[in-house]
């Protein structure tokens, strides 16, 4: 949250929305205090006395890209009556997410994580978090499929919202890597493969 103080001369959350894609197109280690001011239109002092420091910036950016993920997630995983097609939107908004992105630039919990280190702790342990959150997601919704009698009480729902997390990740790195639209609507078609029989 932005510190109080005296009255600011910009807009915390477009600068913030600039951080990100600042965060996003080069990394966290990558990005510097100069790329991170010139996107925001600020200088130091403000970014300092708004946002703190730089991983304090970064944590701010996860938060704020996370709950958004989280809610088109949620906004997916309730399109549909069954369980079953409300996975499966889930799936495909994901594969049109990452194919229209701009730059194809995969996604920003899933891009942190490879460059997570020992010495970023607390950064870390947030993108564990929002990994965790994401899979929250689809237990639940899973769950409320059991409940429906659409999946069987003896369905490792867990697994299974593990690994349609893990897809959903799988093509973020195809997005950023190899830049790949037809192998990302590959993921979402074939992953479906894995849901069990009722």
């Amino acid at each position: 949250m932005p510190r109080m103080g005296r009255p600011r001369e910009f807009d915390w959350e477009t600068a913030l929305d600039r951080a990100i894609d600042t965060f996003y197109a080069k990394g966290y280690e990558a990005t510097t205090l100069d790329d991170l001011t010139a996107a925001m239109g600020i200088k130091r002092p403000s970014l300092y006395a708004t946002f703190g420091n730089k991983e304090a910036l970064f944590l701010q950016a996860l938060e704020r890209y996370g709950e958004r993920a989280a809610l088109e997630a949620q906004t997916a995983l309730t399109s549909h009556r069954h369980a079953r097609e409300s996975v499966e939107a889930f799936l495909y908004l994901a594969a049109e997410w990452h194919v229209q992105r701009s730059r194809m630039m995969g996604c920003l919990i899933a891009n942190s994580s490879s460059d997570c280190r020992e010495e970023q702790p607390t950064i870390c342990k947030r993108i564990q978090q929002l990994h965790q959150r994401n899979e929250e997601i689809l237990y639940q919704r899973l769950q409320q499929g059991i409940e429906a009698g659409e999946l069987s009480q003896n369905a490792d729902i867990r697994g299974l919202a593990q690994f349609f997390n893990g897809v959903t990740q799988g093509m973020a790195v195809l997005a950023r890597g190899q830049h790949n639209p037809e192998a990302i609507w590959n993921m979402a078609k074939f992953s479906m493969g894995a849901w069990p029989d009722s």
